[in-house]
Order: C-alpha cells, then sequence, then structure tokens
C-alpha cells in the first residue's frame, strides 16, 4: 500500500514528530511505500526521517497562493 503523511515540518521537533517517524517506520518494516508532503526542516533528525519516507514533497510557503 501507498501511503501519503503530511506534517508541518520535516526531522525531529517534539512529540508529534516522534509520533510520525515511529508509526511510519512501522508501516515501512511491514512494506508499505511511504511519501510525506511537509513544510521546513528541522535541522535534527533529517537523515533518519529521508530513510524512512523515500519521497518526499517539499511545501513552497513563500508563495503557497500562486501566481494570477
Amino acid at each position: 500500500m501507498k501511503l501519503l503523511f503530511v506534517h508541518e515540518r520535516f526531522g525531529a521537533f517534539a512529540g508529534a514528530e516522534v509520533n510520525a517517524r515511529l508509526t511510519a517506520t512501522e508501516f515501512k518494516r511491514r512494506g508499505h511505500e511511504l511519501g510525506i508532503i511537509h513544510g521546513a526542516g528541522t535541522g535534527k533528525g533529517e537523515a533518519v526521517w529521508s530513510d524512512v519516507f523515500t519521497q518526499r514533497f517539499p511545501l513552497e510557503l513563500e508563495n503557497s497562493a500562486g501566481t494570477v
């Protein structure tokens, strides 16, 4: 199964990030393909997150409304 996580940050930060990473790690261990849509990186533990989430889609927050 393919699973897509959506989270405000990418990397270690606090409890929500620990929960997301542990849950994703278990899904990956069971053979699921994982991706994540995320905001800014935390600068902490991002290598571990990159190993878990093989597909990464960073949000561009500076221009999220697009152009008209």
